[in-house]
């Protein structure tokens, strides 16, 4: 893991390595640090697989989350 300071530095660092990455997955930008390393070539947006699928879910009300199990006042 590399850790190169705020949002601002790992998109620079992101530019100035593209053509020999430091590593395959990076996080902690925000939409407009994450637009500026798509255009530079730094970084590629990427949808998981079965996104599309979740979306249409949640959008006709048929998403059914698990209901977290609580241990509260159980004894172990």
């Amino acid at each position: 893991m590399v850790a190169p300071g705020d949002g601002g530095a790992l998109v620079n660092q992101l530019i100035l390595t593209a053509d020999s990455p430091l590593g395959d997955v990076v996080y902690g930008i925000d939409n407009s640090f994450a637009a500026r390393a798509i255009d530079a070539g730094g970084a590629r947006a990427v949808q998981p697989r079965g996104t599309a699928r979740l979306r249409r879910a949640v959008r006709r009300g048929r998403l059914r989350l698990p209901r977290p199990r609580s241990t509260w006042g159980t004894s172990a």
